[in-house]
Formats: structure tokens, sequence, C-alpha cells
């Protein structure tokens, strides 16, 4: 709301203005932002591939009751823990085998979403009669001609909404980045920096507008996508 109150200050002064030089305060700024989306991007696209597996071995009980029920319980550990305490963790872990540190956030952005897209697909597959599948299999269709044709048409939706679960949620992510990185910065981390820095309070205002319009632009392009398709709207 401040942000918003502040807009007009903002461009009466000409300080909108010089976010769009090349200067090397905004130049770092839209350099975060592009590692934010581009970390978000990638944690997405591997979550799905893995987690999408993993929520039909676990709704299905592919492995049995028992362990199934334990790999529900272990994929969601990150969730009930600290994001910064997971990045120290995966810090200490990691750091000393020498991989960059562009790894090393992906690596706690991955950790930190995986159970948004485990949990969104479950929940999907568990709604999805096993008989349509059953009768898929009977008909001559192989587990992934199956999958291909009946499991995933009815339940993209659900995907769709765990693949924004997890963008949203890896690009809000604060606290694991600071812990495993020091010099890949994400936009989050940059305007905590700005903040705690004195004299910095115009720029982090701009920068923290900018970035909420960024994120009412893709929620809206999610959205649109998502009901156009059929799914519900929240």
């Amino acid at each position: 709301y401040m942000v918003i109150v502040k807009l007009p200050l903002m461009l009466e002064s000409g300080r909108l203005g010089e976010m769009f030089s090349a200067n090397e305060l905004w130049s770092s700024y839209w350099t975060s932002v592009w590692n934010s989306y581009l970390i978000g991007a990638l944690t997405t696209l591997i979550n799905t591939l893995f987690g999408l597996p993993m929520a039909i071995i676990i709704a299905r009980n592919r492995l049995g009751k028992g362990l199934s029920r334990f790999l529900d319980a272990l994929s969601n550990i990150s969730i009930i823990m600290p994001s910064v305490a997971l990045g120290v963790s995966i810090g200490l872990f990691w750091s000393a085998s020498g991989i960059s540190d562009l790894f090393l956030v992906l690596l706690a952005h991955l950790c930190i979403t995986y159970p948004y897209m485990v949990a969104t697909m479950t929940s999907a597959v568990e709604d999805l009669p096993v008989e349509l599948e059953e009768a898929g299999r009977t008909l001559g269709g192989t587990p992934f001609s199956v999958f291909r044709s009946i499991v995933l048409p009815i339940a993209k939706y659900s995907l769709l909404s765990g693949g924004i679960l997890t963008f949203t949620r890896s690009v809000n992510e604060t606290g694991a980045t600071l812990a495993v990185s020091k010099t890949f910065k994400t936009v989050s981390v940059l305007l905590v920096e700005w903040v705690r820095s004195p004299g910095m309070r115009v720029e982090s205002s701009m920068g923290t507008l900018v970035l909420m319009f960024f994120s009412i632009i893709l929620l809206t392009v999610f959205r649109y996508f998502y009901s156009k398709g059929g799914g519900p709207v929240a």
C-alpha cells in the first residue's frame, strides 16, 4: 500500500525513469529479476518431471501402502523446516564440492518447492477413478499410453496449479537463497539488502513496485490460460 502511495512522488521526481538507465545499481536489479525467473522456471520444470512420478507412486500405493505413506511424509519434510535451516544444510553438504552458486540456489529451491508439486498431483491422481486406468490397460494400453491418454488430460489443470504454486514459491524464496549463496542474487535477496541499507528507501520501494507489477501480469496470464482451458478459477 505504501509503495502505491509513493508512486506519484516517484513519477514527479523522475526517479522511476532511473530504473531503465544503465547505472550499476539498476543493472544489478534487472539481473536479479532475471535470476529469479530463471530459477523459478528451472525449478518448475524439474519438479514437474520428478514430482509427477512420485505423486503416482504415492496415490496408487505402487510400492505398498506403508512405503508410499513414508514417501509422502518424506516429500513434505521441507514444508515444516525453516527455509534458512534447509539452505544452511545444503550449503554445508554441497559447497565444499566446488559446484556453482547457481546450482546451490537451484537445489535449495527444488527442495523447498517439491512438496507443492507432489501434493497437488497426488490429490489429483487420488480423485481419478482407478477403473479408468484399468480399462485402458485391459484394452492393450501401455502404462505410458494410459497416462498420456487418460491420466494427463484429466489431471492437467492440477498439474498447471502445481506449476504455478511451484514457480511463485520459488520466486518468493529468500531465506534459503541467502543461506547457500553470497554471490548469486535473486530479486527478493537484493530487495532485502536494499531495505537494510541506509538511504535506499526510495530504490527499494521502486523495486518492490516493479516486482509487484510483473507478478500481477504473470498471475493474470496464468489464470487466463487456466480458465480458458476449463479449469476452475479461485
